[in-house]
């Protein structure tokens, strides 16, 4: 993540560089056209890589399981692993904090994520979590990294998929001692 902010600052500061270097070097030689043109090319340049800087820092993800640890967007040793939950047949309420890039059926980003049930009922809240969710499907996994104390919201492409990761997830953690409970239904 840090190598993709530094390559758009990079990019501001070459851009902005230029800019100084042909308004103090040219100065009033150059036609206010130029200027104008050389404004909005940088402008459309520096928007640009905004875009994919938040495209890189918010992507799609696929999370996978390994020897000892989980992958998302980033590794998660099962050790780490305080509170592992499944929320079956529920939705999410959403509030964006900071960066994320508006997919039409999947979010990706940190957000303030509200957990109901088919019977509107608040399940639970989460602060600034780490959110991979497909819109389209009921279900999610949600795990809180006693390290960083961050805690991770993501689902699969369909109910089951997410519900065997889970299961599977269950076993891994479970090799480390750690528990986990189980999976929140309508009837939570």
């Amino acid at each position: 993540m840090t190598k993709f902010f530094l390559l758009d600052l990079i990019l501001f500061l070459i851009f902005g560089g230029v800019a100084i270097i042909l308004q103090y070097h040219f100065g009033s030689r150059l036609n206010k056209k130029f200027e104008i043109v050389y404004g909005c090319i940088s402008a459309v340049i520096i928007a640009v890589t905004s875009i994919v800087f938040t495209i890189k820092m918010n992507p799609i993800i696929t999370p996978s399981l390994h020897a000892d640890y989980l992958k998302l967007h980033e590794e998660i040793k099962y050790e780490s692993i305080e509170l592992c939950e499944n929320y079956r047949d529920c939705t999410l309420k959403i509030v964006a904090n900071g960066f994320r890039w508006g997919y039409q059926t999947y979010y990706s980003g940190d957000a303030n994520v509200e957990i109901y049930n088919s019977k509107n009922e608040r399940l639970n809240y989460y602060y600034k979590a780490k959110v991979y969710y497909n819109i389209d499907v009921n279900s999610v996994i949600v795990l809180k990294d006693a390290n960083d104390a961050k805690v991770y919201i993501f689902n699969f492409d369909t109910n089951q998929q997410t519900q065997d990761f889970y299961d599977l997830l269950c076993k891994k953690v479970d090799k480390v001692g750690v528990s986990h409970t189980e999976s929140h239904s309508v009837h939570h």
